[in-house]
């Protein structure tokens, strides 16, 4: 279930460009129920993203790194264990835009490798 509290079309513009993810992955022979590391980011000030660490443990997410990339911007990376079907896709996203709502950074998508049968 989608809360009441973030914006709906800011979720629908994810999970339209999830749905395009999803397509690729599929194309390339993805097993979308197999466990893999799910990665995402975040890009913001680096204290609203220190909130955003502690905010994405509570969501299962490990802390990969914070790093400061071009133009003074600041980017966290995180990671989660779980499969990649359009359902866990579709929580994915709504865990990360409750992250990006409650502590003022920018959800900035998700990444993984596909799990197929080629070597």
């Amino acid at each position: 279930m989608i809360p009441g509290w973030f914006d709906q079309g800011r979720f629908e513009q994810e999970w339209a460009a999830d749905q395009g993810v999803l397509a690729r992955l599929a194309e390339q022979g993805d097993k979308a129920d197999q466990l893999r590391d799910l990665d995402v980011s975040f890009t913001g000030n680096e204290s609203n993203l220190r909130d955003a660490e502690q905010e994405a443990a509570n969501y299962g997410f490990r802390i990969i790194q914070i790093v400061k990339v071009e133009g003074g911007v600041w980017r966290l990376d995180v990671s989660r264990q779980q499969s990649a079907n359009a359902e866990t896709i579709r929580q994915l996203t709504i865990d990360a835009l409750q992250i990006e709502a409650a502590c003022s950074v920018s959800y900035d998508g998700w990444g993984c490798i596909t799990q197929n049968d080629r070597a």
